[in-house]
């Protein structure tokens, strides 16, 4: 069985989300939700229709 270690503490996961709210001012992103479960991220993005998944990720 494979075990992770959980890396994304309270000032990680704060810093993640300033990344995330630079990033959506200079690209027209809004992140609707950010959410750390310590191993893994989870994003909310809405985009505007003119800008693919592809783009946004």
């Amino acid at each position: 069985m494979k075990h992770s270690k959980k890396l994304l503490n309270n000032n990680v996961t704060n810093l993640l989300k300033s990344i995330c709210s630079e990033i959506g001012e200079r690209n027209f992103f809004e992140f609707d939700a950010i959410g750390c479960d310590g191993d893994h991220v989870h994003l909310f993005v809405g985009a505007e229709p003119k800008n693919s998944p592809s783009r946004v990720m």
